[in-house]
């Protein structure tokens, strides 16, 4: 898929903080930028200010702030054409009152925060996705910052944005505002906190709720996340170490750390240049928890790699490499498992893992 298409599906929330203050009002500004049908608009927004009768947004890809648009209201639109999902965008507002006076927040320097919308065909219990509209509001203990799953469901027959606000429980300021598009029924987003801008903490609780209603929809800590580390088990049923005979080995696969579901699949290579020589042994599977394994049966003489590659739910990658044979050097690559296989004097199979220096 295309860098174009997937921006059909992504939503990029710019989240930034500015304060200026007159009379003690704060001035609170927030970007949204959406990305979809190669058009790129920032619908930036802002707290409203009383008593002032309007507005001066600057904005540019650098602190210049080179372009610059007068709005009535704490919204206005501005046009990016050279947008980039990674792109910095560096905006602040000027709030103007009747007696001639203004107040102008500093510049403020957004971030990417990505929004993932799903296509809903699992059930929510698969990805842990939390219901934002349930009577009580449920509380996530340890959730993946990389890959927070929430669930809105919408009654109306209209299509829409829906707003949330993400706080630090027990505080009124808000951290990050995220911008969804919502359809009639269920929607699911997968949000990738990493990528706003706020330094988030695992020992805190945060808060959720919908722009508008004072009641929080879902309340969640955070997790540290564990590297992705898959691990291969060896057995051997039939063993030719003398012959070039093929011997029939079974390996088996499992996924820690990250976040599940996990896709695995396994290569075979008689070198290690897998792009060109790897052979695929089966297809891909999901192994839903890090309880679950998967498992390999190879024929064919010892001497090869065997390697197993897998990918979380957020796209993390790991991948584990061995070497099975009778005999041999240690691979030119350290973090390569060595394998060495052995036949006993009475013809069955053993194994053990040869140690170097």
């Amino acid at each position: 898929m295309t860098k174009r298409i997937r921006f059909l599906f992504l939503f990029i929330l710019l989240a930034g903080q500015v304060m200026a203050q007159k009379n003690g009002i704060h001035l609170f500004a927030r970007a949204e930028t959406s990305v979809s049908n190669g058009k790129h608009k920032a619908n930036l927004v802002w707290a409203t200010v009383p008593e002032a009768i309007g507005y001066t947004v600057r904005y540019g890809y650098s602190s210049s702030l080179a372009k610059s648009q007068a709005s009535d209201g704490n919204v206005t639109k501005a046009l990016l054409d050279n947008l980039k999902e990674d792109s910095p965008l560096y905006w602040r507002v000027r709030a103007h009152f009747a007696d001639g006076t203004y107040k102008e927040s500093e510049t403020t320097r957004t971030r990417t925060c990505r929004i993932i919308r799903q296509d809903g065909s699992r059930s929510p219990e698969d990805y842990g996705y939390a219901p934002l509209t349930g009577r009580q509001p449920v509380q996530i203990k340890g959730a993946d910052r990389e890959a927070l799953g929430l669930e809105y469901k919408e009654k109306s027959d209209n299509p829409g944005i829906l707003y949330i606000n993400i706080q630090e429980a027990g505080s009124a300021e808000i951290l990050t505002r995220l911008a969804m598009i919502k359809k009639p029924g269920v929607n699911r987003y997968l949000v990738n906190l990493t990528e706003c801008q706020h330094k988030w903490e695992s020992d805190k609780l945060y808060r959720i709720s919908i722009d508008g209603l004072a009641r929080t929809a879902l309340l969640f800590s955070l997790s540290d996340i564990e590297e992705i580390q898959p691990e291969i088990s060896t057995e051997v049923l039939e063993l030719y170490c003398e012959t070039p005979q093929a011997s029939l080995l079974r390996f088996t696969g499992t996924v820690k750390g990250g976040k599940p579901p996990y896709k695995v699949s396994w290569r075979v290579a008689e070198t290690l240049n897998a792009e060109i020589e790897s052979i695929p042994l089966k297809a891909s599977e999901i192994l839903e928890a890090p309880d679950q394994s998967s498992v390999l049966q190879a024929n064919r003489p010892v001497g090869y790699y065997v390697i197993l590659t897998a990918k979380d739910y957020c796209g993390r990658e790991g991948m584990k490499v061995v070497y099975v044979d009778c005999d041999g050097e240690k691979p030119a690559d350290s973090r390569i498992e060595f394998y060495l296989l052995e036949q006993n004097e009475k013809g069955k199979t053993g194994r053990g893992k040869k140690e170097f220096p």
